[in-house]
């Protein structure tokens, strides 16, 4: 309960603070140049720092009176590509179709598959996320939730891998050389916070105080603040423990025979290994 009444007061405090800085939002400009002012896209996925990135940038956002959205589903990505109705906005499955943004910079975020494997089935287990709570013919009329809490953890790390069919081509088919876009690989963020904001900030084409001010309202969310509660226990949270690696002591053998068949190259092609061979 006290966790939730947090969160309350902090949504509605950045929510005034918003609505009291946006008439001001000229004068209180991030930007180096305020002619031509992009907006500003941060894109990632599902188990990829979602929820922090956007807790990030909403504050940002709150900070500058700059108006600030989600690609939370299909209908917000279109209005957005359309209007440009946002001035910060995170899509949460990098669906956005950038070159209809026109003036535009960003940032992405991807992770090692394997951990997204294991982020993904410890979270599902206890998610009340909507999706994962409906009654699906493919579980019998259960719910995905209950499905991977009627297997055992090596069967439901293997519903797990074949669910990640559509992510990781989609992740695979990123375009990772477009210069507007700062690409972020979650292990190196989770190394070190500080440095990877601020290279981010100052890709976004902000000037030194605002970067400086940007990484203070950052270092709010860092990973260990909202993965620790007060006595040093892990919350039960969208961010379970941030490890990386983790794949290596919980895949077995048939874990990786089966994700190389659905996935070939796909863990050297993002960077994670020199081949299949792991």
């Amino acid at each position: 309960m006290a966790t939730l009444l947090s969160r309350i007061m902090l949504r509605g405090g950045m929510e005034l603070k918003k609505i009291s800085r946006k008439p001001f939002s000229g004068f209180l400009s991030p930007f180096l140049s305020t002619e031509n002012v992009p907006v500003i896209i941060h894109c990632c996925y599902h188990k990829i720092g979602t929820v922090w990135f956007e807790r990030v940038l909403r504050d940002v956002a709150a900070e500058y009176g700059i108006s600030y959205g989600t690609g939370s589903n299909y209908q917000n990505i279109h209005r957005f590509e359309t209007t440009r109705n946002c001035g910060v906005f995170v899509d949460y499955g990098s669906h956005v179709k950038l070159d209809k943004l026109g003036n535009y910079v960003g940032s992405h975020m991807i992770r090692d598959p394997r951990d997204v494997v294991i982020s993904g089935y410890f979270y599902h287990l206890w998610t009340t996320e909507k999706w994962a709570n409906l009654p699906m013919v493919e579980f019998g009329a259960m719910s995905y939730r209950e499905y991977l809490n009627n297997l055992d953890q090596d069967e439901g790390l293997l519903a797990e891998i074949r669910r990640l069919w559509f992510w990781i081509p989609h992740m695979l088919n990123w375009n990772y050389s477009n210069p507007r876009i700062y690409e972020i690989k979650y292990e190196d963020i989770i190394a070190n916070e500080s440095k990877v904001f601020r290279e981010m900030f100052k890709h976004y084409g902000f000037h030194d105080k605002a970067v400086d001010r940007c990484c203070r309202l950052a270092e709010k969310y860092t990973f260990k603040k909202l993965t620790d509660d007060k006595s040093g226990k892990k919350k039960k949270s969208h961010l379970r423990s941030g490890k990386t690696g983790e794949w290596k002591n919980i895949f077995n053998n048939e874990h990786k025979k089966l994700f190389k068949e659905l996935y070939p190259r796909a863990v050297p092609a993002l960077g994670y290994e020199k081949d299949d061979n792991w």
